[in-house]
């Protein structure tokens, strides 16, 4: 038999709850209402610094209706880069749901001045490589 070694890391964990928080359309202070914790102590346990109680686990995964083990271990697809300077699409897509409208709007608005400069700059090589 193939036994494949699992290993636990908190960052995993945050990153879990926090995608199946935003899936079920909770807010972090909402989910802390139901499991009795304040909302900045989820913010922690999402970002990793701290940990969870197995109480609090057993109450997630019956609030998300997934296995514990989805939590504790994530699954393939979820699985974290291991720099934490790389953002992957789903990282990406959670960390856009978790923004507020004036956030969103700035990472918009940065992203099209960019794409403006982008454009421009490429006009200005094609113009200089038809001058030459």
């Amino acid at each position: 038999m193939n036994f494949q070694k699992k290993v636990f890391k908190k960052e995993n964990l945050g990153y879990a709850i926090k995608k199946y928080r935003l899936i079920h359309g909770l807010s972090a202070q909402e989910l802390s209402e139901l499991l009795d914790v304040s909302a900045s102590y989820i913010n922690l346990i999402e970002n990793g610094t701290r940990g969870i109680s197995i109480e609090n686990l057993v109450r997630l995964s019956k609030i998300f209706n997934i296995d514990i083990n989805e939590l504790i271990y994530g699954t393939e697809e979820m699985k974290l880069i291991e720099c934490p300077r790389k953002v992957s699409l789903q990282n990406l897509n959670v960390l856009i749901a978790s923004l507020d409208k004036k956030e969103l709007d700035f990472i918009i608005a940065s992203i099209k001045s960019l794409s403006r400069m982008r454009v421009k700059e490429a006009v200005r090589n094609c113009i200089k490589e038809k001058e030459m």
